[in-house]
């Protein structure tokens, strides 16, 4: 949590958009609509992805840190 700058006195959630069924999967502004309602609750929101889900993962950031 250090290496990405995460307050350890502060609440903080890990988002995680990779699913292994369709039907477990959210859409992108979804998770970012989410995303952005914690944060104005100063909850700080870390996106968790691998190489399989980087590609589920990028327009979540991008909707994250618009």
């Amino acid at each position: 949590l250090q290496a990405a700058d995460v307050d350890p006195e502060r609440p903080y959630v890990l988002v995680h958009p990779g699913a292994s069924a369709a039907s477990r999967s959210y859409p992108a502004a979804a998770y970012g609509a989410v995303a952005r309602l914690l944060q104005d609750e100063r909850v700080q929101v870390l996106l968790c992805a691998g190489n399989p889900e980087a590609t589920q993962a990028a327009p979540v950031w991008r909707k994250v840190v618009a």
